[in-house]
């Protein structure tokens, strides 16, 4: 209870449910006692790190009230518009485009220039840079540290470039980025019991 105002609560509580930023496996028997705490004073567990999570199902068993997920479409965006640098750059081999956006080059010189990457590194990555660690671990940061940076001018410019060049080719670079994340965010939809939830509001 807050000072002076008994009817205000947090709704939410921040809770680690064997979710983490290295770990993908929710843990039931916790988050069933976490939500058991706090249920009586009308709040909820919201589980932390959710991206990824190899069985997201399990939260409404549990009592889950909500969960954190963002980095993983974030993710799901540079992981589309890889694939699509990857389709640009064999149209360009067969002559059909002619100067490449250089994607994920960009990406992960905008990244490596925010120094917000810096707080992801193992204790064994201290002090390296990004273009020193292994050929993965450099992907992944990239990748969740690019919502960082989208709106960088370098990153709108290759991200127009990139589209544009596959335009011209008749392809639909946007709605085929939208299209992943949509897919990845429906995931969550059915886990989390939400299909058809507009329509009962």
């Amino acid at each position: 209870m807050v000072a002076g105002l008994p009817d205000v609560w947090p709704c939410f509580i921040v809770g680690k449910v064997g979710t983490d930023l290295d770990t993908t496996i929710f843990d039931g028997e916790v988050a069933r006692r976490l939500t058991s705490k706090v249920r009586p004073l009308g709040s909820y567990i919201k589980g932390h790190y959710t991206d990824d999570v190899a069985n997201p199902e399990e939260y409404p068993v549990c009592g889950m009230g909500a969960a954190n997920v963002g980095p993983e479409f974030t993710m799901s965006e540079y992981r589309a518009l890889c694939e699509l640098e990857e389709l640009e750059k064999k149209h360009y081999a067969q002559g059909r485009v002619a100067v490449l956006s250089h994607m994920k080059e960009v990406l992960l010189q905008e990244v490596e220039d925010s120094h917000r990457w810096e707080k992801w590194l193992h204790e064994d990555e201290q002090g390296k840079s990004l273009h020193a660690l292994t050929p993965d671990r450099q992907d992944w940061i990239v990748s969740t540290c690019c919502r960082y940076i989208w709106q960088q001018p370098r990153t709108l410019a290759a991200r127009g470039f990139l589209y544009s060049n596959l335009e011209r080719l008749g392809i639909d670079a946007e709605e085929i980025v939208l299209g992943r994340i949509e897919r990845d965010m429906d995931k969550y939809f059915r886990a989390f019991n939400l299909v058809g939830i507009n329509d009962l509001l």
